[in-house]
């Protein structure tokens, strides 16, 4: 059984790669100022006593 492609089926599939590309950098953006903002507040609890209060 063949499947006929239209020029409508190229354009969604280009479209839709756009799509999920843009989506997937924007979990990897999120992905990354999640690790920087726990990173930081781990720095922040191992901190000396006296750095802190400063």
């Amino acid at each position: 059984m063949s499947r006929r492609i239209y020029p409508m089926h190229l354009a969604r599939a280009s479209r839709n790669k756009g799509l999920g590309l843009t989506l997937a950098v924007f979990c990897l953006l999120v992905f990354g100022l999640t690790v920087v903002k726990l990173s930081a507040q781990t720095e922040a609890a191992n901190a000396p006593i006296s750095a802190q209060t400063r």
